[in-house]
């Protein structure tokens, strides 16, 4: 029979109770207090670091040109960060190559160009050394970063890259021993706002010519400056483009103008229009007394009988050469008969065209002998007129067709007119004892403010030039013409 094994017997088991906090209060005050204590001293840098990018940007409000802003921004980034140097590389397009245009000390530039360079290319913001966790290829594209950290004899580096409105790097702001913890942060969130206000003041400082007159202006003491601006400024506005004008008298005249004259001599009988009166083609204008014409007429035709009658008795006596004389002198009287019943015929004198009656009053002369070709009246028509500009002959190698001209009558100086140079009559006038060139211009008269013989004034609009050309380059001339230049 197997006797059973016997387990030797187990010490008991003292269950220790647990180690209690004697003051479970105060330890949770403590992590507390030191929570806030971290949150207060983050809430504080970030405050800080607000209240100065606040600051850098009013800073960069008063700065007139990218020069003095970018010198202004990397002082004060170097006392903000407490760095030992604050560098701003700039580029003017995404095709062109940085330039450092403000550093807090000298350094090889070169070397910042290539570290520069280097950063655009890398994009987003950047620090030095990099982390153990970046690999080989990450430390190799960085070797121009690392050449201007040794150079510089620094210890670290951050850059931040300048973007503008295309997503396009502009510049790169480059910080060298930023004793600052937040550096990283502060210039990854300044870099949009400061982009965007480099590239304002850049787009609004002006030329070379502003820049030089801004700066002027800000050295000189305060009565010389005034003195100084304003005669750069006049000699700055002799160099503005404006159109050089011509200021010239002018007369009106009808676009055509028919003469009616008398066709043959005789009393005028009867006048039936006045200068003014719009007439139109074939109205009758004035007739002429038939009553001469019909006594020569009646004359003639009793010759005429005559010498037919004397005709026959020849060729009845076959005086064959007086028959020949007697056809001849009926012929000759057969002839005057057809002119004098022609001229009865004709004796109404009619408008050849649609115008008005510019001269030529007989109202208070009928009866009056005309002769042959005498003018009775001049008609014109007056919805077009012709303006004939007097150029003077100085002026005239500044005219040519096609120019835009502005003018008024002295009847009604407060309308103005407008038309273009459609001819130059290349033969010189004298026109009130002065030597001048007659431009032509035609303009429409629907409203019938133009008349002939109107006279006035234009202003010719001519080539552009210079303003001070436009006012010295007579004077300019003479003198050269004095001096013999």
């Amino acid at each position: 029979m197997i006797e059973p094994h016997v387990y030797p017997a187990m010490p008991p088991i003292t269950v220790l109770p647990p180690v209690m906090d004697p003051n479970p209060a105060a330890t949770d005050w403590r992590k507390a207090d030191s929570a806030a204590t971290d949150s207060a001293a983050t809430a504080e840098s970030e405050n800080a670091l607000l209240a100065a990018a606040i600051e850098l940007q009013s800073q960069l409000d008063q700065a007139d040109t990218l020069s003095a802003a970018s010198h202004s921004l990397v002082h004060r980034l170097a006392e903000i960060l407490d760095a030992s140097e604050v560098t701003l590389c700039w580029r003017e397009t995404p095709q062109s190559g940085m330039r450092c245009i403000a550093t807090t000390r000298e350094s090889t530039e070169p070397t910042q160009i290539a570290a520069a360079e280097e950063l655009a290319l890398h994009g987003g913001t950047t620090h030095w050394p990099p982390s153990e966790s970046a690999g080989q290829a990450e430390r190799g594209g960085m070797m121009a970063i690392a050449q201007y950290v040794r150079e510089a004899t620094a210890d670290s580096f951050v850059g931040s890259c300048l973007l503008n409105e295309d997503g396009e790097v502009c510049g790169v702001v480059m910080v060298l021993d930023s004793r600052g913890a937040s550096s990283h942060p502060f210039l990854e969130a300044l870099s949009s706002p400061l982009a965007s206000k480099l590239l304002s003041i850049r787009r609004h400082q002006g030329g070379r010519i502003q820049s030089a007159l801004r700066s002027l202006i800000q050295t000189s003491p305060s009565g010389t400056r005034i003195i100084i601006s304003a005669a750069i400024a006049l000699t700055l506005l002799m160099f503005a483009p404006a159109t050089y004008t011509i200021d010239t008298k002018l007369e009106l005249q009808p676009v055509q103008r028919r003469f009616v004259a008398a066709a043959f001599d005789g009393p005028l009988q009867k006048c039936l229009v006045r200068p003014g009166d719009v007439v139109i083609a074939g109205e009758l204008l004035a007739e002429l007394d038939p009553r001469e014409l019909q006594y020569e007429l009646a004359g003639i035709e009793s010759q005429l009988e005559q010498a037919m009658q004397t005709r026959k008795g020849h060729v009845a006596q076959h005086e064959f050469g007086s028959v020949r004389l007697a056809q001849l002198e009926s012929e000759r009287l057969s002839a005057r008969a057809e002119l004098l019943a022609h001229r009865r015929e004709h004796l109404e004198i009619r408008s050849p065209i649609d115008g008005m009656i510019v001269s030529g009053d007989w109202r208070s002369r009928e009866g009056t002998p005309l002769s042959r070709g005498e003018t009775l009246f001049e008609i014109a028509p007056l919805n077009e007129m012709v303006v004939e500009i007097w150029i003077p002959e100085s002026e005239v190698t500044h005219v040519r067709e096609g120019m835009p001209i502005r003018f008024y009558t002295n009847a009604a100086p407060e309308k103005t007119f407008t038309g273009r140079i459609s001819t130059v009559h290349p033969k010189a006038e004298l026109q009130d004892h002065d030597n001048v060139f007659i431009a032509e211009v035609r303009v429409a008269n629907n409203a019938g403010w133009l008349q002939p013989g109107m006279r006035g004034r234009a202003t010719i609009y001519g080539d552009t030039h210079a303003i001070g050309w436009n006012l010295f380059h007579r004077p300019w001339f003479a003198f050269r013409n004095w001096a013999g230049i």
